[in-house]
């Protein structure tokens, strides 16, 4: 007789709240969860950059919480930089973060995978869960922002300090291009003078003695006896 073992699908994720928190497992407070939906909100609006929360109070045996938060990042993030927080009350460690991989290239591998180790840390150190949870999105808050500033700052065509180096170096420029334009102007006269064909006034000369033209005087004389 077979016997035929099937598995179960993985578990779908949950619609996305409009808010960017689902907190199924009612961890933060009223206070915090607003904070953390604000700092989100101006992420977004800054960055194009989401940071998503979820919270549970159990999954499913067949269901790690390592496959739970790849499901929420692909399944909520799509092609969309961003990251992903996920804690159960079950959890004695920190909260889980995963980045899609918009963001891994939108910031670099090095900077995404400490800013991962920061939050980790961030949340290790909360005594309750509703502490780890907030640590953990305020450092990857900080993070993300700088990271914006930061990629701003590159991709600007010019910062004050450009702008005065890029004014000096123009003056420079211009005061070389005079200088350039009047040493050859001055060397194109001084050319232009020796090549100048000179030539002698028109003079009307008086007749010589002698033969017109002769160029002196002719002097005759005869003897007869």
């Amino acid at each position: 007789m077979a016997l035929l073992i099937t598995r179960g699908a993985p578990a779908a994720a949950p619609p996305l709240p409009e808010d960017g928190v689902r907190d199924d497992a009612r961890i933060l407070s009223d206070a915090n969860r607003e904070l953390i939906i604000q700092g989100a909100r101006e992420l977004h609006q800054k960055a194009g950059v989401r940071l998503l929360v979820d919270t549970a109070t159990f999954l499913k045996p067949d269901t790690s919480p390592a496959q739970w938060i790849r499901t929420l990042r692909d399944d909520w993030l799509a092609d969309q930089p961003g990251v992903v927080v996920f804690l159960t009350r079950r959890s004695e460690g920190p909260p889980l973060v995963d980045a899609s991989p918009p963001l891994w290239q939108r910031y670099g591998d090095p900077h995404v995978y400490a800013m991962m180790q920061r939050a980790t840390a961030a949340g290790g150190s909360g005594s309750s869960l509703e502490n780890k949870l907030t640590a953990t999105v305020r450092s990857l808050l900080d993070d993300l922002n700088a990271f914006e500033s930061k990629r701003n700052q590159q991709t600007a065509w010019f910062g004050p300090e450009e702008r005065w180096l890029a004014g000096g170096l123009a003056a420079l420029l211009t005061v070389a291009a005079i200088f350039t334009w009047f040493m050859v102007r001055r060397s194109q006269i001084l050319a232009a003078k020796r090549a100048a064909v000179k030539l002698l006034p028109d003079v009307i000369m008086p007749t010589r003695l002698g033969a017109p033209g002769g160029g002196g005087t002719v002097v005759e004389r005869s003897y007869r006896k």
